[in-house]
């Protein structure tokens, strides 16, 4: 469903081609506003890629932090439970 929504919203843009060069501005006329319009004008589909990436970046990681939390918990777990069994056994 994404997929299609970046597609559709690609497809419908009005693709201008523009000079590579980007003019030198100056501290006073580089806003935030002027960013924000570059890049939702002249870079929208690097962005969407790059958001798309990052995103993908993220839920790796999460899973990645998850499994080694999830293994740590059983880890400590079994050790002791083992641990008090084996005690138990010896005595």
């Amino acid at each position: 469903m994404f997929v299609a929504l970046v597609l559709g919203v690609a497809l419908r843009s009005e693709w201008v081609n523009l000079p590579m060069e980007v003019d030198a501005k100056t501290p006073e006329t580089m806003t935030t506003q002027f960013l924000g319009t570059q890049m939702m004008e002249r870079f929208v589909l690097p962005f969407e890629v790059v958001s798309v990436l990052l995103t993908a970046a993220m839920v790796g990681a999460i899973v990645i932090a998850m499994e080694e939390i999830i293994g740590r918990k059983s880890e400590n777990r079994n050790p002791k439970s083992e641990g008090i069994s084996e005690g138990a056994k010896q005595r």
